[in-house]
């Protein structure tokens, strides 16, 4: 394995870390954002505007190995994570699984360096992931620009949770008065 080969594969595990870090904290992020404007949700409903979206799409990871190359990689990490060839993979195995169907190449790359598996990849497909890592840094980056991580970073003061209402293009006087009304309605 060349040495950038081995760099990409220890950033592919750094960023797998990262990811898997992200998603904890963007679910709780997402539960209190859900509970601190589940009004500013209902008065957006009611007023028929557009729903801010809570949920962070993933999108599918596209492979720029050649299909041989990939599937070769595929082969060679599963013969050697395979529950009959290993006893106690199964988990491990099922990664290994999920990362070629999604053409996960940096989870396939972290899975080999985890196993120690000597994996084979052009030059030309080194700078590919090479680029891949930073792509998928820089949507993770992008994912962390949400209104539910602006909140959850925030100290969730008043002048905060005005400003969070603005970019869900909630008018603050109109809502004051829908507020007070459904609050007279509920008395």
């Amino acid at each position: 394995m060349t040495k950038k080969l081995h760099m990409l594969t220890l950033l592919s595990q750094a960023l797998l870390i990262e990811e898997e870090l992200f998603e904890e904290q963007d679910e709780i992020y997402k539960n209190d954002f859900i509970k601190d404007f589940h009004e500013e949700q209902s008065f957006l409903r009611e007023m028929k505007m557009t729903k801010i979206e809570t949920e962070n799409s993933h999108a599918k990871n596209d492979t720029f190995l050649e299909k041989s190359t990939f599937k070769s990689m595929y082969k060679k990490i599963a013969s050697k994570t395979h529950p009959d060839a290993s006893e106690g993979c199964e988990d491990l195995f099922k990664k290994v699984v999920e990362a070629y169907e999604n053409s996960d190449v940096i989870k396939m790359m972290s899975i080999a360096q985890e196993e120690d598996i000597d994996i084979k990849i052009k030059e030309e497909e080194i700078d590919q992931i090479e680029k891949d890592i930073s792509k998928r840094k820089g949507s993770l980056e992008a994912r962390k620009n949400t209104l539910r991580w602006v909140w959850g970073l925030s100290n969730k003061g008043a002048e905060i949770k005005s400003m969070v209402r603005q970019a869900m293009q909630i008018d603050e006087e109109i809502f004051l008065k829908w507020k007070n009304r459904n609050q007279k309605e509920e008395d």
